[in-house]
């Protein structure tokens, strides 16, 4: 079942996106890292323009790191402290980030 997307301007099987994503979460899961290093390549590789996939893998990010955090807040084994610092570092460093 192939879908137009029309940012990127390309057709996909989107049964070939959710595996992509499936298996990417799976491995991200299982190893505690981000998957943008992984989907990144994968999404050019199936014809992604790459200034796309990398804005596009950011919101796999997101979903990935909610997941996790939720299942860590159920083990009372998140630091909200530190992750609000992390987190205002994060925003800081990549605004300048943006600017450079």
């Amino acid at each position: 079942m192939q879908i137009y997307l029309p940012i990127a301007e390309v057709s996909v099987n989107a049964f070939l996106l959710l595996g992509l994503g499936g298996i990417v979460g799976i491995l991200s899961g299982m190893f505690g890292v981000g998957g943008g290093f992984l989907m990144t390549p994968l999404l050019f590789f199936i014809g992604i323009p790459p200034a796309v996939a990398v804005a596009t893998e950011a919101n796999q990010i997101v979903a990935s790191s909610f997941s996790g955090v939720l299942a860590h807040v159920k083990r009372k084994s998140v630091d909200f402290r530190m992750g609000t610092v992390l987190l205002i570092g994060g925003l800081v460093g990549a605004a300048l980030g943006v600017l450079v």
